[in-house]
């Protein structure tokens, strides 16, 4: 397995391109992928088994969704001042148009929708 640094460089990479494929607008892609590599971190540093990335770029939206095999769910809870981390999901919730988790057979999926133009 990747080590976070690793997966969630590998994921931006991935997410950038696709932005970039689909001509979403810097300001979608900027967005897109600093909320995946704050994602895929979460599913490297407290998820069980292969992190799994899917992106989908429509017309009016990018949909980006972080899988693991972790049943338990992140959750948005008080953030400490001095704390390093814990920040993830509070990105997440200010930067996307929605998000959510669903379980799934052996794990859960966190996703993230953004629009594709501002």
């Amino acid at each position: 397995m990747l080590e976070y640094g690793a997966a969630a460089r590998t994921a931006r990479r991935v997410v950038a391109g696709v932005c970039a494929d689909a001509e979403t607008g810097s300001e979608c892609s900027d967005a897109a992928v600093l909320m995946t590599s704050e994602l895929v971190t979460n599913a490297v540093l407290h998820g069980i088994g292969a992190v799994r990335l899917t992106v989908d770029a429509g017309d009016d939206s990018l949909r980006v969704e972080v899988s693991d095999d972790e049943r338990r769910r992140p959750e948005l809870t008080g953030v400490d001042d001095e704390a390093e981390g814990g920040r993830g999901m509070f990105i997440v919730d200010a930067l996307s148009s929605a998000w959510g988790v669903q379980d799934v057979p052996g794990g859960k999926v966190v996703w993230f929708e953004i629009p594709t133009q501002p």
